[in-house]
């Protein structure tokens, strides 16, 4: 999974990867049972302080979205808790909004638009779904 944090975001960090790995479990990138990087593995290959992911897996796990085994590590949880697919929904919603707000301030056409969203749909597809 690649990880992309905005620094000069005013959304915190770890609330950036909070909503990264539910958009990745809601869309399928990330699977239930499938390991997350560690936290020190995280923080290296993002060069932020452990402590900011310690914080993120923590939500999640609170959430239930994610459970950790001592020794082994952190997984997506088997069974996702209720209501996460229309919070993946949500967040999925809000992206698109926030797209579209900038497609509009570059003066894109409804028919650019239209196929930005194609071209995006199509790059984003797995090879189970050819």
């Amino acid at each position: 999974m690649l990880w992309r944090l905005a620094p000069d975001s005013p959304e915190p960090l770890y609330l950036q990867l909070v909503r990264q790995l539910r958009a990745a479990v809601a869309s399928g990138r990330m699977q239930p049972g499938e390991r997350i990087p560690s936290h020190r593995e995280l923080a290296a290959q993002l060069v932020i302080n452990h402590l900011t992911i310690k914080r993120a897996f923590d939500l999640l796990e609170a959430e239930g979205l994610v459970i950790t085994k001592r020794g082994l590590g952190t997984f997506v949880a088997d069974r996702l808790p209720a209501g996460h697919a229309a919070v993946g929904r949500d967040e999925v919603s809000a992206d698109l909004v926030r797209a579209a707000q900038a497609a509009r301030r570059l003066a894109l056409t409804r028919e650019q638009w239209n196929a930005l969203n194609d071209r995006a749909w199509r790059a984003s597809a797995s090879p189970e779904d050819t």
